[in-house]
């Protein structure tokens, strides 16, 4: 059986491209206290 973990986070981002990592540094300027986070498929960065 499979578990699912829970997470809990104020902003996710899809992906790791350029847009995403863009979209999470300026989140992260804005608000140094956010928890984000950034789900990838594979392998981040690439």
């Amino acid at each position: 059986m499979t578990s699912i973990e829970t997470i809990k986070t104020d902003i996710l981002v899809l992906g790791s491209g350029g847009a995403g990592l863009f979209a999470a540094l300026h989140a992260h300027q804005a608000n140094p206290n956010l928890h984000i986070t950034i789900a990838v498929k594979g392998l981040l960065g690439k």
